[in-house]
């Protein structure tokens, strides 16, 4: 179990999120389109029908909420005062509208992220942006990269009564820094790891959040093999919290040997299905 925000699990991938719609906003954004379909004068007999006992002598702009009116007419007249509050005017709220359409479409995606609360993009996030990479990988490298994970330390921290020491190695207190990667069991899967990769200039001996950024930015490294590299580390992480649950939870104890292995053998099934040529060529080779 993880402690964290709703707002920041529904913000981007890019943003440290999971990429969830967060559905206010979203619900926000699908009003917006009646609102703009009402303006272009595109929303067929309702827009007619809208137009001549609703609005009447008034403006979309202008038209005061009654009492009387539908509860989805009131949603459209909230809309555009938060339209109108974002923009500041009546054309910086007509504009913001405009932008929103492509094509001669109205893009839903455009004005939920207007309305969506933002965050800080984050810099490790880039190299965690490509199709090969599995999921439940992905969404526990971001939950360890930011320290969510429910450690041994934060649940001790928390009043929990607990012995914090490291079920892996039985060596030292756990925490997130101490699994990724400075604890010996972690340290054998790494070399293990690296020895499969066999791919130059690969490191591990810095901290996870300094490889994900040094993977994003490393100019030396080929695009296939950032690909192969960062699935390889989302594995590790996947594999190493997944193997202390275990053992906590279940009393089940894997070697590093074996753990490796069976990692080596996801991502070759994983990348089987890449259309790169250079992984496919890789993977021949093992």
């Amino acid at each position: 179990m993880t402690f964290q925000s709703w707002g920041s699990i529904c913000a981007p991938w890019q943003e440290g999120g999971f990429n969830i719609k967060e559905l206010l906003s979203w619900n926000k954004a699908l009003i917006s389109k009646w609102l703009w379909l009402l303006i272009q004068g595109r929303g067929g007999v309702w827009a007619a029908w809208t137009e001549f006992y609703v609005i009447v002598d008034s403006s979309i702009w202008t038209v005061l909420s009654k009492p009387h009116f539908a509860e989805s007419w009131r949603a459209i007249l909230k809309v555009r005062g938060h339209l109108l509050t974002i923009a500041g005017s009546q054309q910086g709220a007509q504009a913001a509208l405009n932008s929103c359409v492509l094509k001669g479409e109205f893009v839903v995606s455009k004005p939920y992220d207007m309305f969506r609360k933002k965050r800080r993009k984050l810099g490790w996030t880039k190299a965690l942006i490509c199709p090969e990479l599995l999921p439940k990988h992905k969404v526990c490298v971001i939950q360890a990269t930011q320290q969510v994970l429910s450690t041994l330390d934060k649940i001790s921290a928390r009043g929990y009564p607990m012995v914090n020491w490291c079920c892996l190695c039985e060596r030292a207190w756990e925490s997130h820094r101490h699994l990724l990667f400075r604890c010996s069991y972690s340290k054998n899967i790494c070399r293990l790891m690296q020895s499969w990769l066999d791919i130059p200039g690969c490191r591990t001996d810095c901290s996870l959040k300094n490889w994900l950024y040094w993977i994003s930015a490393k100019g030396g490294f080929r695009s296939w093999q950032k690909i192969v590299v960062t699935c390889s580390i989302a594995g590790m992480v996947y594999s190493i919290w997944e193997e202390r649950n275990m053992r906590i939870f279940r009393g089940q104890a894997r070697s590093h040997d074996l753990v490796a292995k069976q990692l080596q053998w996801i991502l070759q099934t994983r990348l089987l299905v890449s259309f790169n040529s250079c992984i496919q060529n890789w993977l021949a080779l093992k």
